[in-house]
């Protein structure tokens, strides 16, 4: 059981969609919101709570459908004459971890992104 998908979330998700993507969804999750989740998520309040789980679904099926490509150490290769190179718009790079865009973009509408210290959870 993961520290936000819990008993039937679990349903919201494809079957294709395996656990460790999930669990890697939430680690990826907490690292671009600076942990703050874990300190407050049981008191969010029950919207704000069901948009964290759409934006750790979004990014387990992101997770399950691209991993392979950004595990990569290549940004783009050639054969043969045909070349390859992977494109970034759809992602966000933060130090390292990748998160698609759309998940992000939740997290940012309820202000978990923001890198000051004077953040305080939405009530």
């Amino acid at each position: 059981m993961g520290r936000y998908i819990k008993g039937e979330d679990y349903r919201a998700f494809p079957s294709e969609i395996e656990n460790a993507d999930i669990e890697q969804a939430e680690d990826d999750i907490d690292a671009v919101t600076f942990n703050r989740l874990r300190s407050c998520f049981d008191e969010l309040p029950k919207g704000t709570v069901e948009a964290v789980k759409r934006a750790i679904k979004l990014q387990a099926e992101f997770i399950h459908q691209y991993a392979g490509l950004f595990d990569s150490p290549l940004a783009s290769y050639g054969i043969n004459g045909v070349s390859m190179s992977f494109k970034e718009d759809g992602v966000i790079n933060q130090s390292g971890t990748v998160v698609c865009k759309e998940a992000y973009a939740i997290l940012k509408n309820f202000g978990f992104t923001y890198r000051g210290m004077d953040w305080r959870p939405p009530t």
